[in-house]
């Protein structure tokens, strides 16, 4: 198969795989099958190999690798995949797909009735939703698009920055930083209370704004008082 040599020794064949994937990922059948092409831990083959193809300093296989994952990426399912494994790659995000990265991202972070212990996020995922949080850092501060993509095609992004106001995370991660930065853009954008985020705040104030937090700080807060000091920051 054409994803057997995308990591071969001899460029030629490199690039016939990446040429041969481009073509291929245009129709519907071959997005699902390059898509779907996984190991036994799920991780995704072809999407892998053409991103390391990115690195070639060949500029015919570089190029074709793009494309071909311009083309897998018009499946929703494949954009998702191929932003998981290049979230840590924000330049090539950039590069490729621009403020449009910011749908995905957003979708790779948990729902609220995704977690095992609502509202506290799963500190061994930390690392994962840091990247992601970064990354959405990066294109809301150079693309206006990018909130506006987030407020219009994603129904519940404030929500799912809310559990990471919490400042008894590990501060390694700066989760709580990058969290606390985008809900205050969210917020300036549509501050009203009949506003979706508000809304959704509001919400999540009511079941959970109670609950005591002990920062690493030793500092005693509470989630209502996270947000309650990132909606004065927003608005003021």
């Amino acid at each position: 198969t054409a994803r057997g040599y995308l990591d071969s020794e001899y460029s030629d064949q490199r690039r016939y795989s990446c040429t041969l994937i481009m073509s291929v990922a245009i129709h519907l059948q071959g997005k699902e099958q390059a898509t779907w092409d996984t190991d036994k831990e799920g991780n995704p083959l072809v999407i892998q190999g053409l991103i390391r193809r990115l690195d070639e300093t060949n500029e015919d296989i570089r190029t074709n690798a793009k494309q071909a994952l311009v083309n897998l990426a018009e499946l929703p399912e494949s954009f998702l995949k191929i932003t998981e494994q290049m979230a840590d790659r924000v330049d090539l995000l950039d590069e490729i797909y621009s403020y449009r990265s910011v749908k995905p991202l957003s979708l790779l972070l948990p729902k609220l009735s995704d977690y095992r212990n609502a509202p506290f996020v799963d500190e061994s995922q930390l690392p994962k939703y840091a990247v992601f949080l970064k990354s959405l850092d990066y294109f809301l501060n150079k693309y206006k698009e990018s909130l506006k993509i987030l407020l219009e095609e994603t129904v519940n992004f404030a929500e799912k920055l809310l559990p990471f106001l919490n400042p008894a995370l590990p501060v390694e991660y700066q989760v709580h930083h990058y969290g606390k930065e985008l809900l205050i853009r969210v917020l300036q954008s549509e501050p009203e209370q009949d506003s979706n985020s508000v809304m959704l705040m509001n919400r999540f104030l009511q079941q959970y704004g109670d609950i005591p937090i002990i920062s690493h700080y030793q500092k005693k807060s509470s989630f209502k008082k996270e947000i309650f000091d990132v909606y004065s920051i927003a608005i003021d």
